[in-house]
């Protein structure tokens, strides 16, 4: 919880799959998209995965090409960050500049929590080639190309809660889902 992982969002879009299939009734995409929306902004994205743009509340998604396969390394701090929280700071210093593709809650959650900022920095020094906040914090992540990168980095942050995990393509999402 509070880890900006999306476990609750991933939790109701699975919901929202399985009962239909359960009650055996039909629900039309556009539906099933509208109803994960109502949940929260970022569940109709795990209706789908993959590489995606979330426009709007996040819930509006432009799907984009898939990036390359990548490592992942996930840094959980002992510290929860609410999302009322993370917007409410985001709110209260306008940070609305884009920098490309970024995380724009990365820089108020950071001035609250100065640990965010120095885990990135630190996933970064350790080879990710690119490393953020997760949704709406606490956790961060890495990516890395080779799996032996990812393990020293990993390594690198004995004593935290570290999870290795890799990427899924958009198709490999839809086939778990499908399951």
């Amino acid at each position: 919880m509070q880890a900006g992982l999306g476990g609750g969002s991933s939790d109701a879009a699975a919901a929202l799959r399985a009962l239909p299939r359960l009650w055996r009734v039909d629900i039309k995409p556009h539906v099933l998209h509208r109803l994960a929306s109502e949940l929260g902004a970022d569940v109709p994205y795990f209706l789908e995965g993959g590489t995606a743009l979330g426009l709007n509340r996040g819930d509006v998604l432009v799907p984009l090409d898939d990036i390359a396969r990548a490592w992942v390394v996930i840094v959980v701090p002992s510290f929860g960050v609410s999302t009322k929280e993370a917007f409410g700071w985001w709110d209260q210093t306008r940070a609305r500049a884009r920098r490309g593709v970024a995380n724009d809650l990365e820089a108020p959650v950071a001035a609250h929590h100065p640990i965010v900022r120095q885990l990135t920095q630190r996933l970064k020094r350790e080879g990710a080639s690119h490393a953020s906040l997760s949704g709406s914090g606490s956790a961060v992540f890495g990516l890395f190309a080779r799996r032996a990168a990812a393990e020293r980095a990993a390594n690198a942050f004995s004593g935290q809660r570290v999870v290795l995990t890799r990427t899924l393509s958009r198709r490999e999402c839809r086939k778990l889902a499908a399951n």
